[in-house]
C-alpha cells in the first residue's frame, strides 16, 4: 500500500488572548499529525495573511503545501467563533494522486465535504485508496449515514453521533454506521477514551487524560494521526487499528496541552511510539 495521505480540510488563523495568529484548522491539526507517521499532502484555501512562515513550518513537517492556494484572507477562530472570509477549499482541485495511499476529509460543511469526497473519487486509483471520513459535528442524521456510506474509516464525537441519533447506547450507534457502507466506524470521547468498530468486533479505546488547554483541535489530530498510523501498518486488521487509535488518542491528549499545534508540531515518530508507551503503562492493570 502506498503511504501518502491527502487531507481535506481548514486552515484558519486561531487566536486566543495573547497567543494569536496560530496555525489553526481541522486540516491543519490532521496534517501536522499525520505528517509524524506518512508523507502527507494538504488541499485548502489559505489567505495572503498565512505568511511564508507558517507555510515554512508546514513545509519542514513534511506537509506538502502545494495544495494550500492563497485567495483573500484566512478564515479566523477565537476558541468560540469563527470569522468566515471565504470557502475552505480553493476553487482548484488536486490533480496530482502522488502514490495517495488514502484521503481525509475532516471537518467539512456538507456542500464542500462533498466536492472533496468527489474530487478525491475522480482521482486515478481511488478504488484502490482508503477514505477517511471525519463528519462536521453540525452534519444532519441523512449527512451522517451518506458519509459512511463513502468512507471506509467513518470517525465521529460519540456525544455529537448519540444526540443525532437519539439513541444512547455507542455500540448500536456503530453497528448502525457499519450497515450504512462503513468497514470501521470510530466513535470518540475525549478524555474518556472511545470506542472502535471492525466488522463485528468492538473495543474500547485507552487515553492518557491530561489538563486540558485548548481542546480545539483534538478530534482532528486524532483524526490525522489515526490515518496516518494505520496507512504506516499498511492494511486494515483489528490488531493494527486498536493500536493505530491507542496511538491516536496519547497524540491528541498531548494536543490539548498547549494552544495550537505547538505540542505536536515537533514530534518524530520514536515520540509518538513513546508517548503510546506511556499511554499503555498508565493503562495497565
Amino acid at each position: 500500500m502506498d503511504r501518502t495521505l491527502l487531507i481535506a480540510g481548514s486552515v484558519t488563523l486561531d487566536s486566543f488572548g495573547e497567543h494569536t495568529d496560530l496555525i489553526g484548522g481541522h486540516g491543519a491539526y490532521a496534517a501536522i499529525a499525520a505528517a509524524g507517521c506518512v508523507p502527507t499532502q494538504l488541499w485548502a484555501r489559505i489567505g495572503s495573511d498565512f505568511g511564508p512562515q507558517r507555510r515554512d513550518l508546514l513545509d519542514k513537517r513534511r506537509i506538502d503545501t502545494a495544495g494550500l492556494i492563497e485567495h483573500g484572507s484566512c478564515n479566523r477562530w477565537d476558541g468560540k467563533n469563527l470569522a468566515e472570509n471565504g470557502p475552505i477549499l480553493p476553487e482548484e482541485t488536486p490533480c496530482d494522486p502522488a502514490k495517495l495511499g488514502g484521503t481525509l476529509a475532516t471537518g467539512l460543511p456538507r456542500h464542500e465535504m462533498k466536492r472533496a469526497l468527489d474530487a478525491f473519487r475522480a482521482l486515478p486509483g481511488h478504488d484502490k485508496r482508503l477514505s477517511f471520513v471525519a463528519p462536521s459535528r453540525n452534519a444532519s442524521r441523512d449527512e451522517l449515514f451518506e458519509l459512511a456510506s463513502r468512507a471506509d474509516v467513518f470517525i465521529a464525537k460519540k456525544s455529537v453521533i448519540l444526540k443525532t441519533l437519539k439513541i444512547s447506547d455507542p455500540v448500536q450507534a456503530s453497528a448502525q454506521f457499519i450497515e450504512a457502507g462503513a468497514t470501521v466506524v470510530i466513535l470518540t470521547c475525549g478524555a474518556a477514551g472511545g470506542l472502535l468498530r471492525y466488522k463485528n468486533k468492538c473495543a474500547t479505546i485507552p487515553t492518557l487524560p491530561s489538563e486540558e488547554v485548548d481542546v480545539s483541535g483534538a478530534g482532528s489530530t486524532f483524526a490525522g494521526t489515526l490515518a496516518g498510523c494505520v496507512l504506516e501498518h499498511g492494511k486494515i486488521d483489528f490488531r493494527g487499528l486498536k493500536r493505530s487509535c491507542a496511538i491516536a488518542a496519547s497524540i491528541a491528549s498531548l494536543a490539548v496541552k498547549a494552544y495550537g499545534p505547538k505540542r505536536v508540531i515537533s514530534l518524530k515518530r520514536p515520540e509518538y511510539q513513546e508517548t503510546f508507551n506511556r499511554m499503555r503503562r498508565n493503562n495497565k492493570y
